[in-house]
Formats: structure tokens, sequence, C-alpha cells
């Protein structure tokens, strides 16, 4: 199973459009203009939080659930407290 992680210190206001873009400047010509057969994103149940991308990343292909949780909340409180030393951040 392949992970990507993004921690960011503040939370970015997601939309379909605005993560296609994010993504497109990492993956450049993978997700814009959008192609519905070989990558797309989609809005999940919680709408401007969560995300279902699928990706044709070479090397890294396949679906993702992309959830945008906001600091101080109490999932991400929970794994940030564990975090004493930004060396231990591994960005996969």
């Amino acid at each position: 199973m392949i992970s990507w992680v993004v921690l960011l210190k503040t939370r970015v206001e997601l939309t379909p459009d605005s993560l296609r873009a994010h993504l497109d400047r990492i993956y450049r010509g993978l997700f814009l203009p959008p192609q519905e057969l070989r990558t797309f994103v989609v809005e999940g149940p919680v709408l401007d939080a969560q995300f279902l991308i699928e990706a044709s990343v070479p090397g890294s292909a396949g679906l993702y659930m992309l959830q945008s949780i906001a600091a101080g909340s109490k999932g991400f409180s929970d794994f940030a407290d564990g975090i004493h030393d930004p060396a231990d951040l591994i960005i996969a």
C-alpha cells in the first residue's frame, strides 16, 4: 500500500478545483485539465475536508482518501502530541 502524508501548520481551504491545482503543481499534467478516465478528484461526504483522489502518478498510482483536519481537532491533537522532534515526521 502507498500513502501520501502531508502535515501543515495551518489549515488549507480546499475545493476539488483547488486540490486539483495543488496536485498538478506537484505532478505536472496529470490533474489538469481534469481527466475522468486517468485521474479525478471528488468531494467526499464532509465538504471542504474529505476528498477521493484517483491518481495515475507513475510509481504511486492508486486511489487515495484525503482528509483535511484542522489543528486542534481531537484526531489531529492525539497524533501531534506524540511528535516531540520534527525529525520524527516522515512525508511519504
